[in-house]
């Protein structure tokens, strides 16, 4: 529809409580940016929805409007597409407001506008296709992020298919790369695949048709138990070029990073569907040089910087590779808000050991979890009370006069906040105080190789079992701190990832199992049952003496039996007798506290790692909906002071059983409660160990018991 005939007829044709809707909207949003609050979009828009809930698809109706939905770089697409579409007139986008509160701001503004770009967040796709009918939507990838607010990945993706299956007039735009999104829209009338490139895998692993095991290589990938595979893309992207099959476009952006590339070959496709020749939308893409602050460099406290934002294992894994040849002092502030969910243990699937040359000072109010992390990584970093702070730090080191800043969600926007009213942007402040600490000093100097290779068979051998299944919640990072704190202390130890397609050592002194989805976690159990009850790897490695740690989808598996997918109950390998039901209500998420039972502090003080009495508590964060049930003659890990544990009305969390330590806890257990770590490594050696610092520790736990 022409920009003169949608100007003449919506005046006219909308309906009374939408011209309502969409005054009210805008007179909230005015109001709250007259008084300094934001943009006002969340407000505004649930005002225009309260008003009327019809709104945006009246408000919609004779645009072309455009859907983008992914994980990661929704935002910087979004901007794309509609930098792209301006050559077919007056476009309005969002500007980063995701939900349904900011379509409804959005299109409450567009006025004369011919097309809308609006950035969906993946949970509220489904609603937003419904509510504006879009001719496009495009898909960009699909990981984890937020999981105490969201659903796991293949809920999420299950979700999506639905809808499309409902929506078969829809154009979708979808990166061939990505396994989950492929799921999603293959087989759809009216799909266009892009290879638009992907480096974060550890979620697509199990195959959401099948539940059988995908494989990535060279060509691509495929599940190794259905058809399911990678199609053929008519326009992928080849270092910074898009192809098609009858053209090759370079790709000039000034934007960093492959991942961007790829965000701009699937804008360029869509663009093409309303009519944009794809060599005309890539040069339009070339003038946007950051999007809300992203890639931005600006000059903070004297100080020339430049700001990403990173807000999950997927979008690290991308913003490493873009920043892998850069050298200057970093700054990471990390918050775990609501925004950001409230859990921080997905820092230990990021693999920070690529920032060990570099010089690192961290902030946000989880500076201590990232300090803990970075520790265990082999990374030197200083901790800052604020981001000023840590700039002012990381540029008195060394000879740059540049600093990377890389917030996550809302420590990004408290950043874009203090720049806006210029509260950080001053050249001359007073000094800055002392560092709070430096992070964990003996553990700092640590170099990520420093994990010893086995040898003469004199080195401990700790296993991390299935993170390609049980890897949804960080808990991988149990293995590498047992792992450090063994060799910290001069202890040899050989550290082992064994995936599902791998033969399973029963030799080991210490396996450690995570936490997973309801699919991978049913296929991890059929790996670990042998033919008879007793002769599975778990059973022989614990019959020699192996100690296990099991957090929570781990942890259900070793009892008699644990819920699946819908309640259905699935048996489990029964090393301890517990038993797993799906829980009635409210889903356990959220801070866990506990005091040691009986039995885990008996053998804490006879290993001697226990702390001082005041520190005698265990920390994680918990996010299951099972309610476990302990068998007589089963110990409880701790008894609940806040939070569910086992959630089956007796107190309790956990399992603690000779050479067992079952736990709901993330973040990782062993992170948050090192003593463990420890309590491990003695009974596997049967020695006494010495101390560590465990500065960052000690800190972290005190920041989470006064948080709870």
């Amino acid at each position: 529809m022409t920009d003169s005939l949608r100007s003449a007829t919506t005046p006219f044709r909308l309906p009374f409580r939408t011209r309502l809707a969409r005054q009210g909207t805008r007179l909230v949003n005015g109001i709250s940016r007259s008084l300094g609050r934001g943009e006002g979009t969340v407000i505004g828009g649930h005002v225009g929805l309260l008003i009327d809930p019809h709104a945006p698809r009246h408000l919609s109706e004779g645009r072309t409007v455009v859907l983008v939905s992914g994980t990661n770089g929704k935002t910087t697409t979004t901007r794309l597409v509609a930098q792209a579409l301006s050559h077919a007139g007056p476009v309005v986008a969002t500007t980063g407001a995701n939900l349904l509160t900011g379509i409804m701001a959005t299109l409450a503004n567009a006025n004369d506008a011919a097309s809308v770009v609006l950035e969906v967040d993946e949970a509220y796709l489904d609603q937003a296709i419904q509510l504006v009918h879009p001719r496009i939507v495009v898909l960009l990838n699909l990981s984890r992020d937020q999981l105490d607010r969201f659903n796991e990945v293949r809920m999420l993706a299950k979700r999506w298919h639905d809808t499309f299956l409902l929506s078969p007039d829809v154009e979708v735009v979808a990166n061939a790369d990505d396994p989950m999104v492929v799921w999603v829209a293959c087989g759809l009338p009216k799909v266009h695949w892009v290879g638009a490139g992907v480096l974060w895998h550890q979620d697509a692993v199990g195959c959401p048709e099948c539940n059988g095991r995908i494989v990535f290589d060279d060509k691509g990938w495929h599940c190794t138990g259905c058809d399911l595979s990678r199609p053929d893309a008519p326009a992928w992207v080849e270092e910074d070029v898009y192809h098609t099959a009858t053209s090759r476009l370079p790709v000039h952006l000034n934007l960093p990073g492959r991942c961007n590339v790829g965000n701009a070959a699937l804008a360029a496709t869509a663009a093409r569907l309303v009519g944009i020749p794809a060599p005309t939308a890539l040069r339009s893409m070339a003038g946007v040089h950051d999007v809300l602050d992203r890639y931005a460099s600006p000059t903070l406290v004297g100080v020339a910087t430049t700001l990403y934002l990173a807000k999950n294992p997927g979008g690290w894994a991308e913003l490493i590779d873009m920043l892998q040849d850069h050298t200057d002092p970093l700054v990471m502030g990390i918050n775990a808000r609501i925004a950001d969910g409230k859990d921080t243990s997905w820092l230990w699937d990021v693999p920070f050991e690529e920032f060990a040359p570099r010089h690192v000072v961290v902030t946000g109010e989880r500076r201590w979890d990232i300090a803990l992390r970075l520790a265990h990584a082999g990374v030197s970093a200083a901790v800052a009370g604020s981001m000023e702070q840590a700039i002012r730090a990381a540029a008195a080191v060394g000879s740059s006069s540049h600093v990377d800043v890389i917030g996550n969600y809302t420590a990004f926007q408290d950043l874009r906040h203090d720049m806006r009213h210029r509260v950080i942007t001053a050249a001359h402040r007073a000094p800055y105080a002392a560092l709070e600490a430096p992070c964990a000093p003996q553990a700092a100097r640590v170099a990520p190789g420093s994990i010893h290779q086995r040898g003469s068979g004199e080195a401990l051998h700790i296993v991390v079992l299935y993170p390609d299944l049980l890897g949804t919640y960080g808990d991988a990072g149990n293995g590498q701190i047992i792992a450090n704190r063994a060799s910290w202390r001069g202890i040899p130890v050989f550290l082992t990832h064994v995936r599902a397609d791998e033969e399973v050592p029963t030799d080991a002194d210490c396996y450690c199992l995570g936490g997973g989805e309801d699919a991978p976690q049913t296929l991890a159990t059929s790996l670990l049952q042998g033919k008879t009850r007793t002769s599975g790897p778990l059973h022989r490695a614990h019959a020699r003496g192996a100690v296990i740690l099991a957090v929570c989808a781990g942890f259900q598996i070793l009892g008699r039996a644990y819920p699946g997918a819908g309640g259905a109950i699935h048996e489990g390998i029964g090393l301890i007798d517990i038993a797993t039901r799906k829980g009635e209500g409210v889903r356990a998420v959220g801070e866990l506290r506990c005091i040691p039972s009986t039995a885990l502090l008996a053998a804490l003080r006879g290993a001697g790692v226990a702390d001082s009495p005041q520190e005698l508590f265990l920390t994680g964060f918990e996010n299951h909906s099972g309610r476990t049930v302990l068998g007589e003659g089963t110990s409880p890990l701790g008894m609940v002071e806040a939070g569910i544990g086992n959630g089956d009305g007796s107190g309790t969390e956990g399992a603690f059983l000779p050479g067992i330590i079952g736990t709901y806890m993330h973040g990782t257990a062993c992170a948050r409660n090192p003593f463990l770590a420890d309590l491990i490594l003695g009974m596997v050696t049967g020695t006494a160990l010495s101390p560590l610092p465990d500065d960052a520790a000690r800190e972290l736990r005190r920041e989470r018991r006064a948080a709870v």
